[in-house]
């Protein structure tokens, strides 16, 4: 199916005097319907066309973004009203009626979008909020009542990368590859909708893997204990403002359980 709705981006070249920025209009030329989510439709972005703005642009930097955006790893969502729009960039339990911020963690072209919030442009009915992540819907029925199964994954726009190359904790709290998975099920005709999420990142320690050949795992802490403590609060305390009480699971060799809430507290077991 093809979808008129756009969104805008930003290339930047770098030269001797300084960054040059040519300003970009991606059309989304095609696109697939894969869920829907009460009222709004749920699309993966197949191809964009690519509109330049500015007189002086680059071919290649335009090309590099627009194979980016075709990938088929970007989704965006739709409803005729914006306001009962599904916020894709939040769980179930956090969808509102009305005007809602989205979380700009997870919105892929929140930085491009800034220069149209500067100038409080609406752009609410036909600029995109890009998602980077799977969905994927499947329907099943509980007697009569059809039920629709959704699995979303929302990948973090901070520091993501290759996980061989980007590894643990900054200073911010942040870690890298950064994952929320939410399975979403819903029976409308019951007015029945339940979610679960589990996130996954990499260890929120400063550390790195020099050797990528799959039998040395040889791994090197970059700061000691008293220099990671302050990212390492910082991160759970953002994941507890989020998401509450937690439950981690340590996969790394033993196996352990800790839950962790606030006021900032740590329980564990022993395998």
């Amino acid at each position: 199916c093809c979808c008129c709705c756009c969104c805008c981006c930003c290339c930047l070249e770098s030269e001797t005097e300084g960054v040059r920025t040519f300003s970009y209009l991606m059309l989304v030329k095609e696109c697939q319907r894969v869920a829907v989510l009460k009222s709004t439709e749920v699309f993966v972005l197949s191809s964009v066309h690519v509109v330049p703005l500015t007189e002086d642009g680059t071919p290649e930097l335009a090309s590099s973004v627009k194979k980016l955006l075709s990938l088929k790893v970007f989704y965006f969502s739709w409803s005729p009203s914006p306001s009962d729009r599904w916020d894709l960039t939040r769980p179930a339990s956090k969808q509102t009626n009305g005007p809602i911020s989205s979380n700009d963690t997870f919105i892929w072209n929140s930085y491009l979008m800034m220069s149209f919030n500067q100038f409080n442009i609406s752009t609410s009915d036909w600029l995109v909020e890009l998602l980077c992540g799977f969905v994927e819907e499947k329907i099943a029925y509980c007697g009569s009542s059809q039920m629709r199964c959704c699995l979303l994954t929302r990948l973090s726009c901070s520091r993501a990368g290759a996980r061989l190359s980007t590894r643990g904790i900054d200073t911010e709290g942040r870690v890298a590859v950064f994952a929320e998975t939410e399975q979403i099920i819903s029976i409308l005709e019951e007015g029945i909708l339940a979610s679960f999420i589990q996130i996954r990142g990499s260890v929120p320690l400063f550390w790195e893997q020099r050797s990528y050949q799959a039998e040395q795992h040889r791994i090197s802490f970059t700061r000691r204990f008293h220099c990671t403590t302050p990212a390492f609060l910082k991160h759970f305390n953002d994941l507890i403002r989020r998401y509450g009480r937690i439950l981690i699971l340590d996969l790394l060799g033993q196996f352990y359980i800790f839950c962790v809430q606030i006021p900032f507290e740590v329980w564990f077991s022993p395998p």
